[in-house]
């Protein structure tokens, strides 16, 4: 485990995040910030970070595919990107 996902756990944990629970994640990683010197905070970081703060029995959701080309996201109207 590095630094970095102890840090993001951590910080998870000051914001309230206990294992086991229940959250919906929607962040920018450029908002998140550095994580190695010099370095962007990579997703898989932010990933095992949210894990990390979690366990085992927790549950995180995350909006996938809503892009600023289709405006802003409603759910039931806003299409789904073709791969």
């Amino acid at each position: 485990m590095t630094a970095i996902v102890e840090r993001l756990a951590g910080d998870l944990r000051h914001l309230g995040v206990r294992p086991g629970d229940t959250v919906m994640v929607h962040a920018s990683l450029r908002s998140i910030g550095r994580g190695e010197p010099g370095g962007q905070v990579e997703a898989d970081v932010v990933v095992d970070a949210i894990d990390r703060a979690l366990g085992p029995e927790g549950t995180w959701l995350m909006v996938l595919g809503a892009s600023e080309a289709h405006g802003r996201f409603e759910a039931l109207t806003t299409p789904v990107l073709e791969e």
